[in-house]
């Protein structure tokens, strides 16, 4: 049954069309998400389907009686209590469900004034104020920024039983994949409809655009031959040779398929010399109250490093005092000599609205180039900027486009170590696509602090996890891996994750291990996700050393005591050599199984 329908919608900000000519229906029941570059227009359409905003032309009729739950990105900061906020006109809740619903967005108390809350504070009030509601159509704008991970599966499983319609605006690809069963792009004024989830749509796009490739070197020959043709006639006269023109005429007006430009860059930045970044058992902690204590690690160039844990475990403490911006609590953090850390915080910068941006590179970079000779306007356009956007002021921007200007910022200083927390909160898809083959290219470690399962499997092959018992686990794997792990009796019991988790701090997908579990098939855990990793390298260096000992016992220029010594050596590097190869074919099978 037809809960919405749209005919031929229209909206214009200024003299930027948002979206033309729209025509959508919506079913009962129905999750459709919606997807495009920050400044598109994703939340004034939304806007414009729940009848909170006119369309310049255009209707949109709902079904007599519908109810519409709308969770907006930026919520005013009335002067209300969250209690009186989130419960809906006329209707008594459960306390039970009150204090579930607010227990998954994180929210602690029910006293505090909107007027208290911060940015982060206000989206979780307006989402727990929607998922309360009893709704025919649900619409999310943005609803898993700033909430933790287990928070975001939890509204995943939520939404997953939601009986009635969606509207979901979110950069959690992930989450449109496991939710909604279409997505509407909007981009540059345009709106497409492609049925599926993410990955459906990734593959329709790139079919899409194909087609459109094809269609443009069509285009281009056909014109090619149709302009010869017409240079070498008479000024046309007969009824055929004026259709030829105007058909002509008709492809130089198409709209025409542009190759999106990409941008190789080499990722380079200062060098790292062999002593990068050390941590030695280190704690920290916050107005007297422990986050994490007795953690150790050596950074190794190359590191991909991802964080995760809970809001308020200390994930944000951790990395000031990496970054020197804070003292330990206890331990120590040693710094290479050559080491440049760049530091993409969640606090932002002073961004005086009349300062241009070109003004801002100057003072925060205070030179224009990266260690490769990259200029600034050729990383603007790497994090989808037009290069012009240097000579416009900052209060013209768009908060996420804020942020972007900040992270171009911090990469012109050439960093050789870089420390992202929680980049995915404020930037689009395309944005985060860009980071993440930028970080493809960065030669030198990167940790990052993200809830985005998509851009953790995309940029982390190892994760620093922050346990219930406020210690931090190194884990070899994925954060797909780690959540596949969490489920299993076995990998909980062998890292006793669960055994001082008290029932406040607890995952809700946590289960302790049954007392008479089937025989299952050998599974990789932890310690041989890590051994694994380590294998080619150790394989590498025994190579290299055979060959070295083979030299020199070729060379005849030791004695009889040194090449006795070097040909015991030899022989026991090739023994290890063997254990090893066949100990790394062993878990590669082991590892092929269990991803089968």
């Amino acid at each position: 049954m037809n809960i919405l329908s749209a005919q031929n919608l229209a909206k214009k900000h200024g003299d930027q069309s948002l979206f033309e000519g729209l025509t959508l229906g919506l079913n009962a029941g129905e999750k459709l998400g919606v997807i495009g570059r920050n400044g598109q227009g994703k939340s004034t359409l939304v806007r414009v389907l729940a009848g909170l905003e006119e369309p310049d032309s255009g209707e949109v009729v709902h079904k007599r009686g519908l109810r519409i739950a709308y969770m907006e990105q930026n919520p005013p900061a009335l002067d209300v209590s969250i209690a009186d906020y989130i419960r809906p006109e006329g209707q008594s809740l459960p306390v039970g469900r009150i204090r579930e619903v607010l227990s998954l967005v994180g929210i602690e108390s029910e006293d505090k004034h909107l007027s208290q809350l911060s940015g982060g504070g206000l989206r979780r009030a307006s989402l727990a104020r929607a998922l309360l509601s009893e709704a025919d159509l649900l619409i999310l704008d943005e609803p898993t920024n700033h909430l933790d991970l287990d928070a975001i599966l939890s509204l995943e499983e939520r939404l997953q039983r939601f009986s009635g319609a969606l509207v979901l605006i979110t950069h959690d690809r992930y989450f449109l994949d496991r939710i909604v069963g279409s997505i509407l792009e909007v981009d540059q004024g345009k709106v497409h409809r492609f049925e599926g989830g993410y990955s459906s749509y990734l593959d329709k796009k790139e079919a899409m655009e194909e087609q459109a490739r094809l269609a443009e070197h069509k285009a281009r020959r056909y014109l090619s031959t149709e302009l010869e043709w017409l240079r070498r006639q008479p000024k046309a006269r007969g009824t055929k040779q004026r259709a030829r023109i105007d058909r002509i005429e008709e492809v130089q007006q198409r709209d025409k398929f542009r190759e999106k430009k990409e941008m190789k860059l080499a990722g380079k930045s200062a060098r790292l010399g062999n002593k990068i970044l050390e941590i030695h058992d280190l704690g920290g902690a916050v107005q007297d109250k422990n986050l994490f204590s007795e953690f150790s690690y050596r950074f190794q160039d190359g590191d991909r490093v991802g964080i995760l844990g809970p809001n308020g475990c200390g994930k944000s403490t951790f990395l000031d005092i990496v970054a020197n911006r804070k003292s330990p609590e206890y331990g120590r953090v040693v710094y290479g000599e050559t080491l440049r850390i760049g530091y993409f915080d969640q606090m932002g910068r002073d961004m005086a609205p009349e300062m241009r941006v070109e003004d801002f590179f100057k003072r925060e970079v205070g030179h224009h180039t990266i260690g490769s000779g990259l200029s600034p306007k050729e990383l603007l356009e790497t994090f989808l900027f037009h290069p012009s956007v240097l000579y416009r002021p900052l209060g013209k921007l768009s908060g996420g486009e804020k942020r972007r200007i900040l992270l171009v910022s911090i990469l012109l200083n050439s960093p050789n170590f870089l420390i992202l927390d929680e980049p995915t909160n404020d930037f689009d898809i395309a944005t985060l696509t860009a980071l993440e083959s930028y970080l493809d290219t960065f030669p030198g470690p990167v940790v990052t602090v993200s809830h985005d399962r998509w851009f953790l499997d995309r940029v982390a092959n190892h994760l620093f996890l922050f346990r219930p018992d406020r210690r931090i686990q190194d884990y070899v794997g994925s954060a797909s891996d780690f959540l596949s792990d969490r489920k299993d009796p076995d990998w909980l019991s062998e890292n006793e994750w669960e055994s001082t988790v008290d029932a406040e701090t607890s995952a809700p997908d946590l289960k302790k291990p049954g007392k008479s579990a089937p025989a299952r098939a050998q599974k990789m855990g932890n310690k041989e996700r890590k051994e694994l990793a380590e294998l080619p390298g150790r394989i590498e260096k025994l190579e290299g050393e055979i060959q070295e000992l083979e030299a020199k016992l070729s060379s005849g220029d030791a004695d009889a005591e040194k090449s006795a010594l070097w040909g015991e050596r030899h022989v026991q590097a090739n023994q290890e050599l063997e254990s090893a190869m066949e100990r790394w074919v062993e878990l590669e099978e082991i590892q092929k199984q269990h991803k089968g």
